[in-house]
């Protein structure tokens, strides 16, 4: 995972370690999904944030919601993972 963040927003890559381009494309493996996972940031300010989540590969924002932060750690619900993923955390 990688990622900024600052305390009204946070951007993140999240990537399957193993979803690489060698294993995806030499190798012919088809990458293991990731499914039920749970990302928790710290530091944000209390407020209501959109979160967004964004397919890499389309450049397309596939699924967003609303959420309140009103204690730290903020949880938010990954999306299942194939490869990676964006998350965008902004406050509204």
């Amino acid at each position: 995972m990688l990622g900024y963040q600052r305390s009204d927003c946070v951007y993140l890559w999240l990537s399957d370690k193993d979803a690489t381009r060698w294993n995806l494309v030499v190798a012919g493996q088809r990458p293991q999904e990731i499914a039920a996972a749970t990302l928790e940031v710290e530091g944000l300010a209390p407020g209501e944030y959109i979160v967004q989540w964004w397919d890499t590969h389309q450049g397309v924002c596939f699924e967003t919601q609303r959420v309140r932060c009103e204690r730290n750690p903020l949880s938010v619900s990954v999306p299942v993972l194939h490869s990676d993923i964006v998350c965008k955390i902004v406050r509204r």
